[in-house]
């Protein structure tokens, strides 16, 4: 199993910020975390935090799938680190 994180980006029309990470990871349980943290980038405290937890690699693979294509469509790119 491997820990997967991505981070994306989307300028709002009003000029804002907006950022969205992903993570899927496994938990000392056995269990599967796919956790989503959102929020404007401007503050230094996200607006939410979601976690869903898992059974399976497969359950929590196809939600992580998912959620990343959601994000994409509303215009959410892969964030740019300097």
């Amino acid at each position: 199993m491997q820990q997967q994180c991505i981070s994306m980006t989307r300028h709002t029309d009003r000029g804002t910020v907006r950022y969205y990470k992903l993570e899927l990871f496994s938990t000392l349980f056995g269990e599967f975390v796919v956790e989503r943290e959102y929020g404007n980038a401007q503050f230094k405290a996200p607006t939410g935090v979601k976690k869903d937890f898992f059974d399976s690699y497969d359950d929590a693979t196809v939600m992580f799938d998912t959620l990343l294509k959601q994000k994409q469509k509303r215009g959410y790119k892969n964030a740019r680190f300097r």
